[in-house]
C-alpha cells in the first residue's frame, strides 16, 4: 500500500474510549484527502464503550462508503467492557460496516475480544457481508468454543451452500476442543482456496483432529499448517498424511505439541519427502520422540528435503543414540550440494556427550547453519566448553541448562529402550496402509 493508505492510533496507548476521545482520534481518518485512498484502518488496543461506538461506527460506514478499504482490524477494541456493553459495541460496529451497499474488506482480524458465540452472532451482520470476497480472517484467542464453531460456519458458507474465498485462516487460544474443530471441519473443507491455516492451542484432542485432517484434504494450495498444541495420535496422523500427499505448495508445517510419537514422526516425514518437496520449516518439537523416530523418519526429512532449512525437533527423548543418529544422517547428506539448513533445534533431548561429538562435526559441514539448540541435554562441563570452540556464540545461543548428572543414567536407559520403541514404531507402521487410512476417514463421516 502507498504513503497515506493506512491509519492507526498515534499514540499507541491503551485506554477506555468515550465520544469526545473517540473523535479527537478519528478526525484525521476522516480527512477528504485520506479517504480517496485509504486502504487499511487498524483500531486495535483502544477500548470501544456505548457513548464511542456511535461516533466510531458513523466513521467506519464513512470509509466504507468512500474508501477503497481492503483492510479492517478491530482485534483488542472491548477490554474491561461488561459482557453487555461488548455485545453492544460490536453490534453497533457491524451493523454500521454491513450498511453500505458495497464492501471490499478482504482482511478482518477480530483476535483478543472475548467474543464467544455472543460476540459472534453480535457480528453476524459484517461478517455475512463481508464473506463472499473475504480472503484473510483472524480468531485469536477469543473464547470461542464449539457454538461459536457452528455460527461461524454456518455463516462464511451461508448454511453450507458455498465455499469461501479464504486464503488465510487463523485460529488460536481458543476452548473449541474436539466438538469445535467438528464444527469448524465444513468450513475448512468449504475453502479451497487456502493458503495459510493455523488451527493451534484449541485444546483439540484425537476425534476433533480427525476432522480436521480430513477437511484438509480439500486444501491442496496451502503453504503454510499449524496444527500445533494440539492432541492428534497415530490415527489422525495417518489421515493428514493422506491430506499432506495433495499439499505440493506446502512450505512449513509446525507439528509441536500434538502427541504424533515416533510413528506419527515417520509417517509425516515419509509423506513429506514424497509429496511436499517446497518444505522449508518442520516443527515437530515435544512430541516423546525417541531414536526410533530417526530411522526412516527425521533422517528422511534432512536428506529428502532439498529445500529444508528450519528443523525443530527440541523437548523430545531422542537420547544420545537419537541424536547422534540425526546428526550423521546430516553429514552423509552434506556430499548433496542442495542442503541448506539454517536452523536446527534439539534443546532438551536428554543428549550426553558422545551426541555431541557428532554435532560437531555437523558444524564443520553446514556453511549456512545459523542456530544451532543444544540447551538442557546433558553435556558435561568439558563438553560444553568444545561445543563453545566449535560454535560461535552467535550460532550456539546460550547452554547454561546442561546438567551432566543426568548422562549416565539417560545413556544406559535408552540402550535397554531403544528395540522397544523401533518395534513398537514399526508395528505401528505396518498398520499405515490406504486401506487403513480409508476406513479411518469414512469412520469420522459417521461420528
Amino acid at each position: 500500500m502507498g504513503e497515506g493508505s493506512t491509519f492507526e492510533y498515534e499514540d499507541g496507548k491503551r485506554e477506555m474510549l468515550d465520544a469526545d476521545r473517540a473523535k479527537l482520534l478519528l478526525s484525521k481518518l476522516l480527512e477528504v484527502e485520506r479517504l480517496s485512498s485509504l486502504e487499511c484502518v487498524n483500531l486495535s488496543g483502544k477500548s470501544i464503550g456505548d457513548s464511542a461506538s456511535s461516533v466510531v461506527g458513523e466513521a467506519l460506514a464513512l470509509v466504507v462508503k468512500h474508501s477503497p478499504l481492503v483492510k479492517l482490524s478491530l482485534a483488542d477494541i472491548i477490554a474491561g467492557r461488561p459482557e453487555d456493553e461488548a455485545l453492544r459495541v460490536l453490534n453497533v460496529l457491524s451493523e454500521s460496516i454491513a450498511s453500505e451497499d458495497s464492501l471490499s474488506i478482504k482482511c478482518l482480524d477480530l483476535s483478543d475480544n472475548a467474543l464467544g458465540a455472543k460476540g459472534v452472532a453480535a457480528c453476524e451482520a459484517l461478517l455475512t457481508k463481508a464473506a463472499p470476497s473475504l480472503n484473510h480472517l483472524y480468531f485469536c484467542n477469543n473464547g470461542l468454543a464449539a457454538d461459536a464453531g457452528s455460527l461461524i460456519t454456518k455463516i462464511l458458507t451461508c448454511g453450507s451452500t458455498r465455499n469461501t474465498q479464504l486464503e488465510t485462516l487463523h485460529f488460536f487460544n481458543n476452548l473449541l476442543e474436539s466438538a469445535g474443530a467438528i464444527a469448524l471441519s465444513p468450513l475448512i473443507s468449504s475453502s479451497p482456496e487456502l493458503v495459510d491455516f493455523r488451527f493451534s492451542s484449541l485444546r483439540v484432542s484425537s476425534e476433533g483432529a480427525e476432522h480436521i485432517s480430513k477437511a484438509l484434504l480439500n486444501c491442496s494450495k496451502l503453504e503454510s499448517l499449524d496444527l500445533s498444541d494440539n492432541t492428534f495420535g497415530l490415527n489422525a496422523s495417518k489421515i493428514l498424511a493422506k491430506a499432506l500427499q495433495k499439499m505440493s505448495a506446502l512450505k512449513t508445517l509446525n507439528m509441536r505439541d500434538t502427541s504424533i510419537g515416533d510413528s506419527g514422526a515417520k509417517l509425516i516425514c515419509k509423506t513429506l519427502v514424497q509429496y511436499c518437496p517446497q518444505i522449508e520449516k518442520l516443527d515437530l518439537s515435544a512430541n516423546e520422540l525417541t531414536v526410533a523416530s530417526v530411522k526412516g523418519g527425521l533422517a528422511v526429512a534432512v536428506s529428502g528435503l532439498p529445500k529444508l532449512k528450519v528443523l525443530l525437533v527440541e523437548e523430545n527423548e531422542l537420547g544420545s543414540k537419537g541424536g547422534s543418529r540425526l546428526a550423521e544422517a546430516i553429514v552423509l547428506s552434506s556430499s548433496d550440494e542442495k542442503l541448506g539448513l539454517e536452523e536446527l533445534s534439539l534443546n532438551v533431548n536428554e543428549m550426553g556427550d558422545r551426541a555431541a561429538q557428532s554435532w560437531m562435526r555437523v558444524g564443520e559441514i553446514l556453511p549456512h547453519l545459523k542456530k544451532l539448540g543444544l540447551n538442557g541435554n546433558a553435556f558435561g562441563e568439558e563438553c560444553v566448553e568444545e561445543l563453545k570452540r566449535v560454535f560461535d556464540d552467535s550460532i550456539l545461543g546460550s547452554m547454561s541448562d546442561n546438567d551432566e548428572d543426568l548422562a549416565e543414567e539417560e545413556e544406559s536407559e535408552e540402550e535397554d529402550e531403544e528395540e522397544e520403541n523401533e518395534a513398537s514404531s514399526n508395528a505401528y507402521e505396518e498398520e499405515a496402509g490406504d486401506d487403513d487410512i480409508d476406513d479411518l476417514i469414512s469412520k469420522t463421516e459417521k461420528m
